[in-house]
């Protein structure tokens, strides 16, 4: 009977013990070889050692700075051997990749030029409806709602006020 018990217990733990490293592990680092293919620019050495020994010696350096986009800059540019910050860099972190825009040119393409072929993913609109609720940010692009919200808030966005706010934000944050 006892023996049972410790067979299903030691079944258990095996099996979560696969699921943990599936899902830690193997997921971004095959994310990361999709990533790079598409030319995502990642650092030199072992993924997770390489960005955490990293991450580590920048908190260490100076702890009230942010560090994870420093850290994927930093790791781009040794990868391609260069002083020019790559477009997009990344870093490889268990359980996830994070994804750096640096190009500004590359990121007016994304949100101007394609983003009218894209829409919310259906789980991204699931988790955060549960705290927004059916608000413009995750709703579908397609639903028949949207065109008329966006058209009452594109007001808000006129390049004048946009300006206005954007010079009051540079002088709040320099400050």
């Amino acid at each position: 009977m006892i023996w049972t018990v410790v067979w299903y217990l030691s079944l258990a733990v095996l099996a979560l013990f696969a699921y943990l490293t599936y899902f830690v592990i193997v997921v971004p680092l095959r994310q990361r070889a999709y990533y790079k293919k598409l030319g995502v620019v990642f650092g030199k050495g072992t993924p997770f050692i390489t960005e955490i020994t990293r991450l580590k010696q920048l908190i260490a350096e100076d702890p009230y700075q942010p560090v994870l986009s420093r850290v994927a800059t930093q790791l781009g540019m040794e990868a391609l051997d260069t002083n020019v910050v790559p477009r997009l860099t990344g870093l490889c972190m268990p359980n996830r990749n994070l994804l750096f825009i640096n190009s500004v040119d590359f990121l007016n393409d994304i949100y101007v030029k394609y983003n009218a072929f894209h829409t919310k993913s259906d789980q991204e609109q699931n988790i955060f409806a549960i705290l927004g609720g059916r608000n413009i940010v995750f709703m579908d692009t397609h639903d028949k709602a949207y065109p008329p919200t966006r058209k009452s808030l594109s007001a808000a966005f006129f390049k004048s006020k946009l300006q206005a706010l954007t010079k009051i934000i540079k002088e709040v944050t320099l400050r």
